[in-house]
C-alpha cells in the first residue's frame, strides 16, 4: 500500500487466519500519516437477500468495522472506515450487539428539514457544484428562485424534493436531466421544471425502483414482476390495496408474492402505506419520510410515489 507506505515482511511458514489477523493488526497500528484517510464502503444491501449466511456476513462486517476504528483510534491513527447500511436492515442484523453500535453511527435522515429549500439536500448538490463551477455557492438562489405552479407546488425546491426519495442519487439524477432542458444561465422556467420532472420519472426512477425488485420472487420470476408493475401503471389512480392488484393478477401472482412485492417497493420508496390518524384524517408513510414511524402493512391502502404517478400518468385523485 504504497499511500501508506507499509511494509510486511512475508515469510515461507504458513500462518492461519488468526495469526493473519494479528500480523495486520501489528502493522496497521505502527502506521504513521499526516494526512487522514477515509474509507467508505457503500451499496453492501446489493449483496444481500434472505440469505441466512449473508446476513450473519454483514453483522460481523459492521463489527469488524468498529474493531478496526477502535485500533485506529487506540494507537493514535487519523484513519476510519465508513460503512453505509440502511437503517431498516441494520435494525434487524443477526447480532445481539449490534444496538451497542449505534453509539458511533450517523443517522441520515434526509426528510428532517421538510422538502423545500431548507432541506440539507439542497447544500449537499450546492457544494458538488461549487467543486465544478466556483461561482455557484446556492443553486436554490442562483436557478431555482422563479415561482412556479404545477399541481400544488409554487416552488421549484419543493417540486423537485417532492418528485425524488429524498435520497442525493435522485436529486442528482433529476438535476443531470434538468441539464438537458435548461441553458444554465438564469433561473428555471416552469416548462423545464416540468419537463425534466417527466424525463426523470420515465428514465430514471421506474427502472430504479424495478432495478430493487430483482431477487424478490425466484429467477424464473422476471415474468411475475413484469405482471405486477403492468397492474400498477394502469391503476385507475395512484390510490389502491391489496385486493386491487390481487384481482388483477389472479392467476399470475399469488397472494404471497403479491404481498412480497409490495413490501420490497415500501422498503426502496416506490409506494407508501396510508394510515388513518384518530381524528379521521389520512396520512401516508414512506420509507425515507414516516410521519408515524410505521413500518408495511397491507391492512391499509396504497399510495404511488409521485414520480411513479408522472412517468405512468395516473389521475391524481
Amino acid at each position: 500500500m504504497p499511500v501508506l507506505e507499509l511494509g510486511l515482511e512475508v515469510e515461507s511458514d504458513e500462518v492461519g487466519s488468526l495469526q493473519a489477523i494479528g500480523i495486520l493488526k501489528r502493522v496497521l497500528s505502527q502506521v504513521r500519516t499526516e494526512s487522514q484517510h477515509v474509507l467508505a464502503l457503500d451499496g453492501l444491501d446489493q449483496f444481500f437477500f434472505e440469505v441466512d449466511a449473508e446476513w450473519n456476513s454483514l453483522a460481523g462486517l459492521t463489527h469488524a468495522v468498529a474493531s478496526i476504528n477502535r485500533l485506529f483510534r487506540d494507537s493514535g491513527q487519523r484513519i476510519s472506515i465508513v460503512a453505509a447500511v440502511r437503517s431498516d436492515i441494520f435494525d434487524v442484523l443477526p447480532s445481539p450487539e449490534s444496538n451497542k453500535l449505534k453509539a458511533h453511527t450517523v443517522n441520515l435522515d434526509w426528510s428532517a428539514e421538510g422538502i423545500g429549500a431548507g432541506n440539507l439536500l439542497w447544500r449537499v448538490v450546492s457544494a458538488k457544484a461549487h467543486v465544478a463551477n466556483p461561482a455557484i455557492k446556492d443553486l436554490v438562489r442562483t436557478y431555482f428562485s422563479e415561482p412556479i405552479a404545477i399541481g400544488p407546488h409554487s416552488s421549484v425546491p419543493e417540486y423537485f424534493l417532492d418528485n425524488t426519495r429524498l435520497l442525493p442519487r435522485d436529486l442528482i439524477a433529476l438535476l443531470n436531466t434538468l441539464k438537458e432542458f435548461h441553458g444554465g444561465t438564469g433561473p428555471v422556467s416552469e416548462k423545464s421544471a416540468w419537463d425534466a420532472v417527466k424525463q426523470y420519472s420515465l428514465e430514471y426512477f421506474v427502472g430504479e425502483i424495478f432495478n430493487n425488485m430483482a431477487g424478490v420472487l425466484p429467477a424464473h420470476g422476471a415474468r411475475k414482476v413484469a405482471s405486477f408493475r403492468d397492474a400498477l401503471r394502469t391503476l385507475p389512480t395512484r390510490f389502491f390495496t391489496l385486493s386491487d392488484l390481487t384481482c388483477e393478477l389472479e392467476g399470475e401472482l399469488g397472494v404471497g408474492e403479491v404481498k412480497a412485492l409490495l413490501k420490497q417497493m415500501f422498503e426502496t420508496g416506490g409506494i407508501g402505506v396510508r394510515n388513518a390518524s384518530g381524528n379521521g384524517a389520512d396520512y401516508t408513510d414512506f420509507v425515507f419520510r414516516r410521519i408515524s414511524g410505521a413500518g408495511f402493512t397491507t391492512r391499509h391502502g396504497f399510495l404511488l410515489h409521485n414520480a411513479l404517478v408522472v412517468a405512468w400518468n395516473r389521475p391524481w385523485k
